[in-house]
């Protein structure tokens, strides 16, 4: 691919024969855009892989189209999208005519020169840098890199009349010390077949000209591109270089982004180099230094007395994927860590932030960064976050945390003990990253403190290497980082971050408080039994039944249970503490009729079905337990289990049915909240990411050939300006406005849930139609719309969904709707694409 250049030469010569009868076939496309100047820019738009893209449909994409719906952010414009006929040169030179007469406002992707610049006026930022680079084959592992030390000579397969480019590798060949033998190709498919059958080494290319299979070893000749606007339109060229400066600066990673986007092909496949592999070989086990104290990331566990932790798994999948083996060395502080550091006792470190001035310091090289986090505030639940001077403030003695502190700070050894402190209130409130919080904030225990985010910069964690002479380990270390694809290393966070309890006999009785009391109760019953039996020997047997039932009562009413006893025989069910919610003869009057006349018979009949239902179970259960949600005596509905034992005669004949029954209202809830904290998002409270994609899947599975359902996947038009402008307490409550919405546009049945960040997902479990899924979709925009920003502006969404059929998963589904999401908010956002 050209990047909107040509030779010089060549371009003069044709500009010289151009006339203006190209007009005559100009093709225009036109969008809106958001700002302040309505007017319509006329953009020369030559379709180039990569750069300006158009498919089969007319949809516009690449990275100048792009870049222009962010300018026209800035400036309000309009766009007219030309495009002359022509090879991609012929195009070009013609686009380039009707710009210098002005019949177009604006064209990009073009290189600075001389000759040009006295033709046009360059915006005075660019917007784009493309770099002459050398390419070899993904699985060539003899070439990781290109210099004198690697190579003496190297063949190269180059395109023919590539003069340019030409020039600029032998500039590269003789600054490296290399001797280049060029293989000529007529195409692009002659010099990757050349890389294949061993003609070539490498082939010379351009960075914003993706070729699949290969991969870049050396980078050179750095040229930055621009927008170009006819000679003399001064304002058109301001407000261009304007808006260009204001993307940056807001956005410092837009053009990486870009570039990263359409001219990086994804590859999750690790290709190690030869001296990588030898060093493997010859390499035997690596000490890892692990501290420790420092959940998530790393920690001993005391059940297994065991390291585990998202550096130790990540440190099992580096293994899986090199053959490298680690010996992992626990280390209890900071100064013990610096201390095997410098004496070299450790090859590595795990779980270490990022950053530059103590890895100087200490003599270590830092890998890529494999977690990003942000810092949060826990504070206890009776402090307003608003109001902190005089409080106490918790911290830890190496906290690498940098802010202006208010208040008195306690100094801690672990962050554990500091929300400890905070919890058990001897301390107000303290500071960490983001997942060591959530982890601890996951135990129950810590049930009197809460979150809050803050919006400093997010601390970064990753591996380190210490020197010297380890640069191979390095290299390999930060190819398994980036080729973990983004599942892998979301299971394992989630893995990481979800609290495990320790069992124990205080926690089993503490989670089982109603049986830890019948169990005890039993006990007392057995003695009580046992001392009522000796008292009464030679009273009747029905004295003895009548005392041991008023004593049995006593007892029951002293547990908060409801005891009862079914005689089989007389069909007649005993049930203690009468009066409290269920009535103490069941089998006389099993039907509940005779009290309580002026109740109306629908209430009559309701009663009825449920005693039944309940009286059922007392007689049809075996040993065992029965949970049932009935309505007692009082006219409420309740949680209750049924813990029963038959009692048998000799001939195996039942006679009784004895058990306890056991309100379990307040457990049920609990188990309720538990659910949510594993299901639903901790700020919206809606699906989170993993139980959308369980429960979608399963919808997947039951779905017939006649019914279909929609996937929605729904992204907040630039919710990173929002955060920065408004501050990030706001965004989080237009994600929570946005959730509330979209919970209350669809039905109960359907999946609404949060993907993660201002990503947002619903399944539509029944469609009849597309006009129905549409109408929906306009429904939802229009209530986003009512959501209004301090600017007076009305939120925005850009969505993608697809209609599911039978057979399809989610998976696949998930992908197409994401695609048009994409599409949505590359034709400009505040839209919706159904495919």
């Amino acid at each position: 691919m050209e990047v909107c250049v040509v030779n010089l030469k060549k371009l003069l010569l044709l500009t010289i024969v151009i006339t203006s009868i190209f007009t005559s076939y100009i093709f225009s496309f036109s969008i809106n855009a958001i700002g302040n100047d309505n007017r319509t820019i006329r953009v020369a738009y030559p379709v180039q892989k990569g750069l300006t893209e158009m498919d089969e449909q007319g949809n516009y994409s690449g990275y100048t189209y792009e870049y222009l719906l962010e300018i026209a952010q800035y400036t309000g414009w309009n766009y007219e999208f030309v495009q002359v006929p022509g090879e991609i040169n012929e195009s070009i030179t013609k686009l380039m005519k009707m710009l210098e007469d002005g019949e177009i406002d604006i064209m990009g992707g073009m290189l600075y020169n001389e000759p040009l610049e006295k033709m046009y006026n360059y915006a005075g930022n660019s917007y784009g840098v493309v770099n002459t680079v050398l390419q070899v084959l993904y699985e060539n592992t003899a070439i990781d890199s290109i210099s004198s030390q690697t190579m003496k000579k190297i063949r190269i397969a180059i395109m023919e009349n590539s003069s340019t480019r030409l020039e600029e590798l032998n500039e590269y060949c003789k600054m490296n010390l290399i001797s280049p033998e060029l293989v000529y190709c007529k195409t692009e498919e002659e010099q990757i077949e050349a890389l294949k059958n061993g003609k070539a080494d490498a082939l010379l290319n351009v960075s914003m000209n993706p070729i699949e299979g290969v991969r870049t070893v050396a980078k050179f000749s750095p040229k930055p591109f621009y927008f170009i606007t006819p000679k003399g339109n001064t304002d058109l060229t301001q407000r261009l270089n304007s808006a260009i400066s204001n993307i940056e600066q807001t956005d410092p990673y837009f053009s990486t982004t870009l570039y990263e986007k359409y001219f990086t092909p994804e590859n999750n496949k690790m290709f190690l180099s030869d001296e990588e592999t030898k060093f493997i070989k010859d390499t035997e086990k690596l000490r890892v230094g692990v501290p420790l104290n420092k959940p998530p990331f790393q920690n001993i566990y005391k059940d297994t007395s065991e390291l585990k932790g998202i550096s130790i798994d990540l440190l099992n999948h580096i293994s899986d994927k090199t053959g490298l083996e680690f010996e992992l060395v626990p280390v209890k502080s900071q100064a013990n860590l610096e201390k095997m550091t410098k004496n070299h006792e450790i090859d590595i470190v795990a779980g270490m932030i990022y950053d530059y001035e103590y890895s100087r310091k200490h003599n270590i090289i830092m890998s890529r960064p494999f977690i990003s986090t942000q810092y949060a505030m826990m504070i206890n639940n009776k402090l307003n976050e608003n109001s902190l001077d005089g409080k106490r403030l918790a911290l830890t003695k190496d906290i690498a945390y940098e802010s202006h502190f208010k208040g008195d700070i306690v100094w801690y050894d672990t962050l554990e003990e500091c929300i400890e402190a905070v919890n058990k209130g001897y301390v107000d409130y303290t500071y960490g990253e983001g997942y060591s919080m959530q982890y601890y904030m996951n135990q129950p225990k810590y049930k009197d403190v809460r979150l809050v985010p803050q919006t400093y910069e997010a601390q970064r964690i990753c591996f380190g290497v210490t020197k010297p002479n380890k640069q191979e380990l390095l290299n390999i270390f930060n190819k398994a980082i980036i080729s973990i694809s983004s599942e892998k290393m979301q299971s394992i966070i989630y893995q990481n971050t979800t609290y495990r309890q320790d069992f124990s006999l205080l926690y089993i009785m503490q989670q089982n408080p109603i049986e830890t009391v019948f169990i005890v109760s039993s006990l007392l019953i057995c003695v009580i039994g046992f001392m009522a039996f000796s008292l009464h020997t030679r009273t009747s047997m029905n004295e003895k039944i009548s005392l041991e039932l008023k004593k049995h009562t006593q007892v029951y009413e002293m547990a908060s249970e409801y005891f009862f006893e079914y005689d089989y025989k007389k069909d007649k069910l005993i049930i203690s503490m009468q009066g409290k919610g269920i009535d103490t003869y069941y089998g006389v009057n099993k039907n509940n009729n005779s009290e309580n006349d002026n109740i109306t018979d629908a209430k009559k009949e309701i009663r009825r079905e449920y005693n039944k239902k309940f009286f059922d179970v007392i007689k049809s259960q075996e040993n065992g337990t029965t949970e049932i949600y009935t309505l007692l005596s009082d006219d409420t509905f309740h949680w209750i289990r049924i813990t029963s034992k038959i009692i048998y005669n000799d001939r195996n004949i039942p006679v009784y049915v004895i058990g306890k029954i056991c309100n379990i209202d307040s457990e049920k809830e609990e188990k309720n909240m538990l659910l949510d904290k594993v299901q639903k998002d901790s700020l919206t409270n809606i699906y989170n990411a993993a139980y959308i994609r369980k429960l979608t899947a399963k919808n997947l599975l039951d779905l017939s050939t006649d019914k279909n359902g929609a996937l929605l996947i729904i992204d907040i038009d630039y919710f990173k300006s929002i955060n920065d402008n408004y501050g990030h307490l706001f965004g989080d409550k237009v994600l929570v406005n946005v959730a509330k919405i979209l919970d209350e546009s669809f039905a109960k049945d359907d999946i609404v849930g949060r993907l993660g960040g201002d990503e947002f997902s619903v399944y539509v479990k029944d469609i009849i139609n597309k006009e129905e899924l549409i109408n929906k979709c306009n429904n939802v925009y229009n209530q986003i719309q009512l959501i209004k920003l301090p600017n007076g502006e009305s939120l925005s969404i850009s969505m993608g969904v697809v209609i599911t059929k039978c057979g399809q998963e989610y998976d696949e589904l998930y992908e197409i709707a994401d695609n048009a999401l994409y599409d949505s908010k590359r034709e400009g956002r505040n839209r919706f694409k159904i495919v």
